[in-house]
């Protein structure tokens, strides 16, 4: 088997909760990305990818870095 060609491994992380813009918590996968990638080629998978660790990025940035960022609801 060509390794070049055969398919990459899900980014699946098994934590699959899916945000209000539909992106998964886990991997960072859109709906649609999740659905496409069985049926995408390596090059669709690593530019999937890419755009995952883009979004895990931005989410990392924006979280608080101490508890005196976070906001009490109470």
């Amino acid at each position: 088997m060509d390794v070049s060609r055969s398919p990459l491994q899900s980014p699946c992380t098994g934590i699959c909760n899916l945000n209000r813009q539909n992106i998964c918590e886990g991997c960072f996968r859109t709906v649609d990305e999740i659905a496409r990638w069985g049926s995408s080629s390596r090059a669709e998978q690593y530019e999937m990818i890419a755009k995952c660790e883009a979004r895990r990025q931005t989410v990392t940035e924006a979280a608080p870095t101490s508890e005196s960022d976070l906001i009490s609801v109470t």
